[in-house]
């Protein structure tokens, strides 16, 4: 007889983020992209969670989505840390001409 299956339940894993913002491209410059273009900027993360600042990562193409990613990762805000030292973390931009989607890494 097969032992009954239970639900294990992962353990809960903190969001990398606490409030993400997504750069508002303009039309005209989502039209011009061909594929996909990847802009990494990097940011430095206060104790209490918000970006001191950010600076890029991997340089683009395009100087203008770099330019509107960058103002938008300075904007996010992470969850506050333990420690009292600054934490540095990379935001990856993808942009295609449907829009823009973003994610985190802690880099340390």
């Amino acid at each position: 007889m097969p032992t009954p299956s239970v639900p294990v339940s992962a353990p809960a894993v903190p969001p990398v983020a606490v409030h993400e913002v997504i750069p508002d491209v303009p039309q005209s410059i989502l039209q011009s992209i061909h594929g996909h273009i990847n802009i990494g900027v990097r940011v430095i993360v206060e104790q209490d969670g918000s970006v001191f600042a950010a600076l890029e990562d991997r340089t683009s193409a395009s100087k203008r989505l770099q330019e509107l990613a960058i103002a938008a990762a300075k904007e996010w805000t992470f969850p506050p840390a333990d420690t009292p030292s600054r934490r540095v973390m990379q935001i990856r931009f993808d942009f295609d001409r449907d829009g823009a989607t973003a994610s985190a890494l802690a880099l340390d």
